[in-house]
């Protein structure tokens, strides 16, 4: 039982017991004939106390009628948001990537791409090519852009370039960032806002995305190397820079989601 209700009682059973002891006291002294306890003077005592005690009544039943009333609504409104969800989810699993023959067979869309990237890099560190171009980037040996696309690895760059520069998952992540703040604004009740912003993590992936920034920014780059960002001209023109694909625009809504859903 919550603490208020707890104190409404005590309240009510305290009035209750200090009104028996004055009717007591009143008729104990009174038959004794040393209180004169006459009837206008027991009105002007129960009055304001039975006064008092209809306004907790009021009070309690009306903070009552509110809370029914804002459960109804809740239970109106908590569809649509459950609704929203699933249509985003659709519209995840329709969104489909070309897998450019890396992974035959395999469907990768917006719900499972943390997956897929991660395999990328994995194959990345197998590729010999790969493997020599990295020797040159930590002997600061540098190269053009046209050198890479003859590499045995430069599919496996171009399904990165999906997600490091990607407006899909750009436009994604704005629906889902407007879903949360709406389910925020809106008079759900806390605990089923909390409920609503779980389902949104788990149902659209933000938790699998979450862990993969976290899991790639917590190792160094001995054991998740440096990718070459050979589709980015516009910092460097004329070489190739090497970053983490967490340090890319993949990353941009990481922090946004860590607060708002954990």
């Amino acid at each position: 039982m919550k603490l208020k209700y707890i104190i409404i009682i005590g309240l009510l059973i305290l009035i209750v017991v200090s009104l028996g002891v004055d009717i007591f006291t009143g008729i104990w002294y009174w038959n004794r004939g040393n209180l004169i306890f006459d009837s206008e003077t027991f009105t002007n005592i129960l009055t304001p106390i039975l006064a008092f005690i209809a306004i907790i009544i009021y009070s309690i039943a009306l903070f009552t009628s509110i809370k029914q009333n804002k459960i109804l609504h809740n239970q109106n409104i908590k569809p649509y948001y459950l609704k929203a969800i699933k249509k985003l989810r659709t519209k995840a699993k329709k969104t489909k990537f070309d897998n450019l023959g890396i992974f035959e067979g395999e469907k990768i869309n917006l719900l499972n791409y943390t997956t897929f990237l991660s395999k990328s890099v994995i194959k990345l560190t197998k590729s010999s090519d790969f493997v020599d171009d990295y020797k040159d980037f930590e002997n600061n040996i540098k190269h053009n852009f046209d050198y890479y696309e003859d590499r045995d690895y430069y599919k496996i760059l171009l399904f990165i370039l999906y997600f490091t520069i990607g407006f899909d998952l750009k436009f994604r992540y704005d629906e889902i960032k407007m879903l949360i703040e709406e389910v925020n604004s809106s008079n759900l009740l806390d605990d089923e806002k909390t409920h609503i912003k779980k389902r949104i993590k788990s149902d659209l992936s933000i938790d699998k995305y979450i862990a993969f920034i976290d899991f790639f920014d917590k190792k160094n780059k001995n054991f998740i190397p440096f990718v070459p960002m050979v589709f980015d001209r516009l910092n460097n023109p004329n070489e190739v820079e090497y970053k983490s694909i967490t340090n890319t625009s993949l990353k941009n809504p990481y922090k946004w989601f860590k607060q708002e859903l954990e």
